[in-house]
This record gives structure tokens, sequence and C-alpha cells, in this order.
């Protein structure tokens, strides 16, 4: 639950900024920023204990829908550790084209360049 405490604390100082900046922002985004913090407030304080489980799929769909509608609301960071070079394969390089003087033929044959 720290992790949508964390994306209320930052779309609301996302909302001062632009005010200080700008002097308005629209009524949709206000909304959309009151509607997450009733979210926040719903899952961390003394109501949780009446959510059920199709309540926190309601809630997780419309966070969901929430996420990235406007520009005070980010989307929530996710650990992604899938890269092209992962860790344990680092030394073993691959080989793109066939570079040495020994190659071997589709026959098995070994021939030299």
């Amino acid at each position: 639950m720290d992790k949508i405490t964390t994306l209320s604390v930052e779309a609301i100082s996302r909302y001062f900024h632009t005010l200080s900046v700008l002097g308005y922002k629209d009524y949709d985004s206000v909304y959309k920023l009151l509607s997450l913090l009733f979210v926040e407030e719903l899952l961390t304080g003394e109501l949780s204990i009446f959510i059920n489980e199709e309540d926190y799929r309601t809630i997780t769909n419309f966070l969901y829908c929430l996420y990235g509608s406007n520009c005070m609301i980010g989307f929530p960071s996710y650990n992604n550790v899938d890269s092209l070079i992962h860790p344990n394969k680092t030394p073993l390089i691959p080989r793109v084209t066939e570079t040495q003087i020994i190659r071997i033929s589709e026959n098995d044959l070994v021939r030299k360049i």
C-alpha cells in the first residue's frame, strides 16, 4: 500500500506545481486526483477491513483507467529485470559472422579459407 501513497503524494506535488506555474487546472484533472486520493484513503485507512476480493478487482480496474490519464497521475514504476544481456551470460558474446580461418560445411566437412 506504500506505492499508492507515494503515487498520491507525487500527484499532489505535480498538482501544486502546475497551480504555481499556470494558476489553473481543469476540473476533470482535479476530480481524477480526488478520486485517487479517495482510493488511497480507502485502501490505507480504517475502512480497508471491509474490502473483499471483488472490491479489490474493481479498484484495480479503476486505477488502471486512472493511471496516465493526465499528466498529474503517472504510471506506477515496475521492476523490469528482463534485458537482452542477462547477468549470468555476460561473458558469452554472440558471434555474428564467421571470421575464422577454419569453417565447417553443412556436411560436417572441415574446410580452410
